[in-house]
């Protein structure tokens, strides 16, 4: 009876040691967010952007103007630089995993100021002449001739990740109004918004799209899942900008086509040293690039690829991804070693 009450204590102070223990555990790490697409200037892809999340470096576009990165914060701002160029859209705020986030870039304009010209030397200071009869009174002038609006440019069509097909292209800010006339092989169309309202309406159908100002330019991005459903998939758009006070400016016809089925890769599988995919909804001409662990090893046109020779490590994960024009179409799924 007199070693009941010792046992009784030791295993207090174990159950007291444990919990200790159990305080001092780390928290398991949150898993983070996958974005990846492509950055393009004048249609070709641009290496060596830095990608930024909240300020961070988290990556860089290779040779092919991709890029893959991971983020750990919900609701951080992904933003792209390199010296000499602005990027369309110039932020993105990450709220979930985005596979196709692609963006545009162009040369920033030259801030550099001309040199002050030389200060001439006083002249010497002339007669003074008689003065001559004061002239009548001059007719009202005319008012000046507006000025004119720069064109829409930079477009690009391209698929969301939700699968909705999306337009986008830079306007002069000084735009106010934003005019869309719509031709398909069955009818045309016409819709005029403000840069304010948000959306277009073509007698009923309507286009939602967003308007962000830049320092000189406003990025538009219109959902046009509705027009192209209704064109079924091709259509030509002619973009008017006006302003009051200025003249219009119209843009030449850009035309459109977009696959009904969103487009995608599927079941990648590796046989015998042999990569092989399934796609669906993708252009005929289109290109495949192989990514392992994100980075760009290997291109081709086939729906397959021999990897039993690439120096590919133990434990990689391959993605292919399909681009037509440069433009990122769809990414598989990973494929782990």
């Amino acid at each position: 009876m007199k070693k009941f009450p010792a046992l009784l204590l030791l295993v207090i102070l174990l159950a007291l040691s444990l919990a200790a223990c159990g305080e001092d555990m780390p928290a398991p790490p949150e898993e983070g967010f996958s974005v990846s697409g492509i950055v393009l200037a004048d249609g070709e892809p641009l290496p060596g952007v830095t990608v930024l999340a909240d300020g961070e470096k988290v990556g860089e576009t290779d040779e092919y103007g991709v890029y893959s990165v991971t983020v750990t914060e919900k609701y951080a701002v992904l933003a792209f630089e390199k010296e000499g160029y602005v990027f369309s859209p110039d932020s993105y705020t990450v709220t979930g995993d985005a596979n196709d986030y692609n963006v545009t870039a162009s040369l920033a304009p030259d801030d550099d100021e001309p040199s002050p010209p030389d200060i001439p030397d006083e002249p010497d200071e002339p007669d003074v002449p008689d003065l001559p009869d004061l002239p009548d009174d001059p007719d009202d002038p005319e008012p000046p001739a507006p000025l004119p609006l720069d064109g829409a440019y930079g477009f690009y069509a391209a698929y969301a990740a939700d699968g909705s097909f999306m337009v986008g292209f830079a306007a002069d800010t000084r735009t106010e109004t934003v005019s869309l006339s719509v031709s398909f092989s069955e009818a045309s169309l016409a819709a005029s918004a403000a840069v304010k309202d948000g959306a277009f309406d073509f007698d009923g159908v309507s286009l939602p799209f967003s308007a962000e100002t830049a320092s000189d330019r406003i990025n538009i991005l219109a959902d046009v899942t509705s027009l192209a459903e209704l064109a079924g998939g091709s259509f030509t758009l002619t973009v008017t900008l006006s302003a009051e006070g200025m003249t219009s400016a119209t843009s030449s016809p850009f035309s459109c086509s977009f696959a009904l089925a969103p487009p995608s890769i599927s079941e990648p599988t590796l046989t015998d040293g042999i990569l092989s995919w399934r796609v669906s909804g993708l252009p005929e001409e289109c290109e495949f690039v192989l990514l392992v662990n994100g980075i760009v090893i290997a291109r081709t046109p086939e729906l397959s690829f021999d990897i039993s020779s690439l120096p590919i490590p133990d434990g990689a994960t391959l993605r292919v991804a399909a681009l037509s024009e440069n433009l990122l179409l769809a990414l598989s799924p990973s494929l782990a070693l």
